[in-house]
C-alpha cells in the first residue's frame, strides 16, 4: 500500500500537459465570432494575448481525446475555425471553436488547478447564452512523462500490478491501456513504455495518461454549477497518479531537493 500523501506535499512533478475540455455543439461560426468578441475583455483580464485564427480539421481535435481514438467516420471529417489565445506567463493557451473550449496547461510551471480552472467555467457560462447551444462532455486529462535510464531499475520508482513487463530488459514498447467507470465519472488511462535514447545512450520514455470525463448534461450542468466537482475529479486524477508510483518515488517528489540520475524529467514545482 502506498504512503497516504497530499497533492500540496509534493515539491517535484513530472507532468508534461493537462488539458480542461468542454464539448459542445449549437453555435455557429458567425455566433462563434461575436462570442470571441465579447470574450476579449475577460481574456485579457487574465492576461490572455491573442495569438492567431486557424482552420483546423475536426480529426485533429479529437485525435487527441482517448475517447474518440479510432471511432471517426472518413465523412464526418471536416475543417473549422479555432481561436487561440495565450497566457506566457503561466505557460497555458487557450482555444475555442464551434465545437468545444480547452485550456492546455503545458506546465511552464507548476500552478494550482484552482487558478484556471473557473476561468473556463466563466467561459462557458457566456457561451450558454448563445440560442440552441448545448453542452456534451466535459474533460480532465492529464499526461505525465519521464525517462527512466535503467528498465531494470523500473520497480524501483513505479509500482510493477500497473506497469506489469513479461521480459523487463527486452523491452521494446509496452502499452496498456483500460476504460472504467468511478463516481458517476467515465475514465480512460494509458500507460507507455518506449525504448528511445537520452545522451545517445538507451532509456525508456514512461507516460501515464489518464483522462477523466462526463457526458451527462444534468452531470455537467452541475459541475459549472459547483465547481467544487471540477476538484473531484482533479483529486480521482491525483489518485490514479499517485497508485502508479512506488513509496519510495512519493518520497524523492516529496523531498526539497530530488538528486536521482536515473530518472530525468522531474521539475520543481516551483
Amino acid at each position: 500500500m502506498n504512503t497516504i500523501i497530499k497533492r500540496e506535499d509534493f515539491k517535484h512533478n513530472f507532468l508534461a500537459n493537462i488539458i480542461i475540455r468542454f464539448d459542445f455543439k449549437g453555435i455557429f461560426e458567425n455566433e462563434l465570432e461575436k462570442s470571441v468578441s465579447n470574450l476579449k475583455e475577460m481574456l485579457k483580464e487574465h492576461h490572455y494575448d491573442y495569438i492567431r485564427k486557424e482552420h483546423a480539421q475536426e480529426i485533429d481535435f479529437k485525435i487527441n481525446d482517448p475517447e474518440f481514438l479510432g471511432s471517426i467516420p472518413p465523412a464526418n471529417v471536416k475543417k473549422q475555425p479555432v481561436y487561440i489565445f495565450n497566457n506566457e506567463e503561466k505557460g497555458l493557451i487557450f482555444k475555442i471553436s464551434p465545437t468545444f473550449a480547452i485550456i492546455n496547461n503545458l506546465n511552464k510551471k507548476y500552478i494550482s488547478f484552482s487558478e484556471y480552472a473557473p476561468f473556463l467555467i466563466e467561459i462557458i457560462n457566456l457561451l450558454q447564452k448563445t440560442p440552441f447551444f448545448n453542452i456534451t462532455r466535459f474533460g480532465i486529462r492529464k499526461i505525465n512523462i519521464c525517462i527512466l535510464k535503467d528498465i531494470n531499475k523500473l520497480y524501483d520508482y513505479f509500482n510493477k500490478e500497473h506497469f506489469y513487463l513479461y521480459d523487463q530488459e527486452g523491452t521494446q514498447t509496452y502499452q496498456q491501456s483500460q476504460t472504467y467507470t468511478k463516481e458517476e465519472y467515465n475514465i480512460n488511462l494509458i500507460r507507455n513504455i518506449i525504448l528511445g535514447k537520452y545522451d545517445e545512450q538507451p532509456a525508456y520514455q514512461i507516460a501515464i495518461d489518464a483522462d477523466i470525463y462526463t457526458s451527462s448534461k444534468e452531470k455537467i450542468i452541475d459541475i459549472i454549477q459547483n465547481e467544487s466537482q471540477i476538484n473531484t475529479m482533479n483529486d480521482i486524477l491525483f489518485e490514479i497518479y499517485t497508485n502508479m508510483l512506488t513509496n519510495k518515488l512519493i518520497k524523492q517528489l516529496s523531498e526539497n531537493e530530488f538528486n536521482d540520475n536515473l530518472l530525468v524529467g522531474v521539475k520543481d514545482n516551483g
